[in-house]
């Protein structure tokens, strides 16, 4: 499955690598909603029911994924028959199959994760 589709350009993205580089400094990171804050505040508030935003989100993802500094824990709200996404495209492909089904209020809890760096 191409995920491709599921990215923004990261031109798009006022201030990338300062989003990126703060997530990555921040010991309180945990969550979805974490990233959406630090879009809000420092590239700009999107609609939270908007394509570009969840784009957005999953563009800053990647980018800390790509770090190789963050880990991904999907267990918390995972339904228990589906499985731990184990590649980085099983992970997108969860993430953007579930995005839309659960509230706004809920999907901050889709993915938690780990900063490696701050252990």
């Amino acid at each position: 499955m191409k995920t491709n589709h599921l990215f923004l350009d990261v031109s798009e993205i006022n201030n990338y690598e300062q989003i990126i580089s703060e997530i990555i400094n921040d010991p309180n990171f945990e969550h979805i909603y974490d990233v959406e804050a630090y879009i809000a505040d420092i590239d700009k508030k999107r609609d939270l029911n908007s394509l570009e935003h969840k784009r957005a989100v999953f563009t800053i993802i990647k980018g800390l994924l790509d770090t190789s500094l963050i880990e991904v824990d999907t267990q918390f709200i995972r339904p228990k028959h589906v499985q731990n996404p184990k590649t980085e495209e099983e992970f997108f492909a969860y993430l953007d199959e579930y995005w839309d089904k659960v509230d706004k209020d809920i999907r901050g809890y889709l993915v938690f994760f780990e900063n490696k760096k701050q252990i």
